[in-house]
Order: C-alpha cells, then sequence, then structure tokens
C-alpha cells in the first residue's frame, strides 16, 4: 500500500457569519426585498386665522427628517393631502410618519386621516386614536393602514389627506413627515441596516427633560455615540426608540443591543427582563416582548470597554423593527438608559456534518443544511478575505494535498448585496 494513503484528511467546517437578511418571507416562500414608493405631490389647506400648515412641501420631498406642520388654534383646521404619481395597487397599507412635541391625548381627538381617488374621497375617514396607541410628550412615530370602505374592504386610492382640527380652548400642532407604501426591489439592496428610527413616550417631560435624546444615535453604526432613554414618573409609562427595516428577518436571526446603565455597574443575565425592555415587531404587528431566557442570551463586554454591554438574542418570529424602552412597570427599571447600537444579526448557515474524514485523494461533500430558497452560498479557504472557491449549495474540495482542511460558507439572502 502507498504510504499516502494510510493518512486521513481531516476537513473541518467552520461557518462564517456574513451580516445578510432574508429579505421578506411568508409560510410558502421567499420574498423580495421591500423598497418605499413616496407620495411625491401635495395639497394643503386651512381655516382663516385659526389654521396654517407651514413647509408644507417636506412632507413629499422623499427625505425622511423633514416635515411639515400642521397647527390651530380653538376650533380651527388645518389639512395637507400627499398624492401619488405611481398609483398603489388597492390592498396596499399605506404608511405615514408623524411627529408632535405636546403629546396625542388631546392631539389624537382632532386628527383624521381619509384616503381620496382622482381627487374624491374614498374609503371611511379613520381618526388617529384608532390607529395608535395614545402618546404624550415628544415622540415620531409611524401609522400603517389600508384604506377600506365601511365593511372593511379595500378601495382603489392614490392619495391621503391628514386634517388637524383644533378643541375649544386647546390650540394643536402635528408634524407630518411623508406617505409612502412599499414594493418588491428591482434591485438588490442592502438589507441589514435599518432605515430609520422612531421614539416616543406615554408620559410627558420630567423635569423639563427630554425623554429621549439623539435617537439617530441608535443606528448611526458608531459604538462612540448613543441615544439616552429616561423613564417616567408614572410607574406604566414607557420611553420607546424602536428602528425600522425594509425586510423581514427570518426565524432565529438575532437581535443584538449595545448599551450602557448609566447608573453604573454592569447588569447580569438574571436582571435584564426586569431592568428594560426589548420587543420586535412585524409592521406594527406586536410580536411580544422578549423573554430573555438565560440559556439562549449572550451577554458580553463589547471589546475595549469596562462598561458597555453587547446583549444578542435570537427571536423565533420574523420581525422588520426592533424597539427598546425603559419604565413600562417593570421590577427593577432603569431610570434611563443608554442605548448605543440596536442592530439584526442573521442566523449562521447551518450544515450537514461540520467535520468530514476521508482518505487522501478521494471526495467528501461539503453540504449547506437546509438552505434557503434563492439565497447564494459562497465558500472560502479563509475566514475574513480572499476570494470565493466555489458557489452552491454543496461544495466538493480536490483533497489532494493530505492533512486538515478548513472551508467556510457565508449565505447572501435573496434580494440583499450584504
Amino acid at each position: 500500500m502507498h504510504p499516502e494513503l494510510e493518512k486521513k484528511a481531516v476537513v473541518v467546517l467552520c461557518v462564517l457569519v456574513i451580516l445578510a437578511f432574508l429579505c421578506g418571507f411568508d409560510s410558502l416562500r421567499a420574498q423580495q426585498a421591500q423598497e418605499r414608493v413616496y407620495a411625491d405631490t401635495e395639497d394643503h389647506g386651512s381655516s382663516f386665522l385659526t389654521g396654517n400648515v407651514s413647509d408644507a412641501g417636506n412632507a413629499v420631498d422623499g427625505n425622511i427628517g423633514t416635515k411639515a406642520n400642521l397647527s390651530v388654534n380653538i376650533a380651527g383646521t388645518a389639512w395637507i393631502r400627499m398624492n401619488f404619481l405611481d398609483v398603489p395597487p388597492t390592498g396596499k397599507p399605506v404608511h405615514i410618519k408623524f411627529g408632535n412635541n405636546m403629546g396625542l391625548l388631546n392631539v389624537a381627538s382632532g386628527v383624521s386621516i381619509q384616503a381620496y381617488r382622482n381627487g374624491v374621497v374614498v374609503g371611511e375617514e379613520k381618526g388617529m386614536g384608532g390607529l395608535l396607541s395614545l402618546l404624550n410628550g415628544a415622540f415620531v412615530n409611524e401609522i400603517i393602514f389600508v384604506p377600506s370602505d365601511e365593511n372593511g374592504v379595500p378601495v382603489a386610492y392614490d392619495a391621503v389627506r391628514i386634517t388637524l382640527t383644533g378643541l375649544v380652548s386647546l390650540g394643536l400642532n402635528l408634524d407630518v413627515y411623508y406617505a409612502y407604501y412599499l414594493q418588491d426591489f428591482v434591485n438588490d439592496i442592502v438589507c441589514n441596516s435599518p432605515v430609520e428610527v422612531l421614539y416616543g413616550s406615554t408620559s410627558g417631560l420630567v423635569g423639563g427633560l427630554n425623554t429621549i435624546e439623539d435617537p439617530q444615535n441608535a443606528i448611526d453604526g458608531n459604538v462612540s455615540t448613543n441615544s439616552i432613554l429616561r423613564s417616567n414618573i408614572s410607574v406604566t409609562d414607557k420611553t420607546f426608540i424602536k428602528t425600522l427595516y425594509n425586510t423581514s428577518s427570518q426565524p432565529g436571526d438575532s437581535v443584538r443591543v449595545v448599551f450602557k446603565n448609566p447608573g453604573g455597574g454592569l447588569l447580569d443575565a438574571s436582571l435584564l427582563a426586569s431592568s428594560f425592555t426589548i420587543r420586535t415587531y412585524h409592521n406594527d404587528m406586536d410580536n411580544g416582548v422578549l423573554a430573555l431566557d438565560e440559556n439562549l442570551l449572550s451577554l458580553s463586554l463589547l471589546p475595549g470597554s469596562s462598561d458597555l454591554q453587547v446583549l444578542t438574542y435570537p427571536v423565533d418570529v420574523a420581525f422588520n423593527r426592533i424597539e427598546v424602552s425603559v419604565g413600562e412597570g417593570l421590577l427593577n427599571a432603569l431610570s434611563s438608559l443608554h442605548v448605543y447600537e440596536m442592530e439584526r444579526i442573521p442566523t449562521a448557515p447551518d450544515l450537514i456534518n461540520d467535520m468530514v474524514y476521508t482518505c487522501f485523494g478521494e471526495e467528501a461533500t461539503l453540504q449547506v443544511d437546509q438552505p434557503l430558497i434563492n439565497a447564494t452560498y459562497y465558500w472560502y479557504t479563509t475566514a475574513t478575505g480572499g476570494s470565493p472557491v466555489f458557489s452552491g449549495i454543496s461544495y466538493t474540495p480536490d483533497f489532494t494535498v493530505s492533512g486538515t482542511h478548513y472551508f467556510y460558507v457565508s449565505e447572501t439572502r435573496p434580494g440583499c448585496t450584504d
């Protein structure tokens, strides 16, 4: 026997985690990534002297940070209608981002939303109070609804109008940022980056301090900057920050939060669930509070830091929004929380065998277990850098050199570039 044939080549398969996300899915198939189609023209108006609309063009400029403002005094009215040149398909939900600095406890009763088609009212008028849990204090949030008739049957529409009506002896104002609907992306996109951040509080200001500071810092990709969430006086109130994605996760993907307890000291795994709350959403559907089971939770210090903690937790349902909040009646609720980053981390691709033994010169096939529909799998011989040596669900290397060989596989999900 040739001496080389007596030696075994050990092939160790290691999984390289690439930050890529399943871009939407349902129970039967993977879906495409989604892109926003913004309303692009507007009409507006107000009652003489008692109502006003300012910066109306900001609501249709496609910029997520600019806004129009509706304001009324006493019994005045102000309205803005946002029109779509690319008409949404019937039944397509419309998203409206709005904000306020004085709270919705009174504002909501004076805000209505109405769909239009060719300048004519269609469907049932909706009150904001029926679409959103009431908030107080400063906030930026989003309403999602399907224009429908009184029987709940979707109607065709090409515009939505927001009307603010003043209440007796109370002046009101409302910021309107945009209206959009979602359609399938034509080209692949970066899926793992949040589109923007929403925030709010169910109570007013505490001691003159804003309940949320610098919300954009939670999604800027920089762990040296942070947002600040302050809890409220009422035991049941909460202050929250919420990140939005254009794509849905796959069950098993994780939430990752980099945070600090400004009161000093590190939080251990047993205290997390009673100190602050993490929720996920699929659009406006609340998936519920994460239980933060210690057996599934990963909790560590950020490399190079002595007080920044990194929490990673798998979520077994689809989500495209992550919310972190303080308050809400928790037993050991923090009075404030510094949030440095909120991220969504994909689960690594599974392999049928993580280690394969084969004789020198013989074949061994490495194979992804339960691959995602339309996902792309690249095989490498280095953990970082380098070029892929093969693309496909299974890979049969050329074992003509004895010894131990390591291979790495990455997963790029459909519709994604990352």
